[in-house]
């Protein structure tokens, strides 16, 4: 990702990473994370940046995290007022 931040980035945090666990009982394929992860960006405003979504079982149930950038291709700063707002 660091590779895609544009030289010109004055953005301190130009990179963003979340993390979505569903309950330990829900098992959820991986077209249904990969849609969540598809939806929360797009509600989040991130959904035409580039992004990751890689999957793992370090903690007792399997979750997600989404790693992305918050700088558009120009090195300026998406507004990131919906990652108050949003419950992910």
């Amino acid at each position: 990702m660091e590779t895609w931040v544009p030289k010109k980035c004055r953005t301190k945090k130009a990179m963003f990473h979340c993390s979505l666990n569903p309950h330990p009982d829900e098992i959820l394929s991986d077209e249904t994370l990969t849609q969540i992860a598809k939806e929360d960006m797009e509600a989040l405003g991130y959904g035409k940046q580039p992004y990751i979504v890689f999957k793992h079982n370090d903690i007792a149930r399997e979750h997600i995290h989404i790693v992305s950038l918050r700088v558009n291709s120009k090195g300026e700063k998406i507004n990131d007022r919906f990652e108050y707002q949003i419950k992910i």
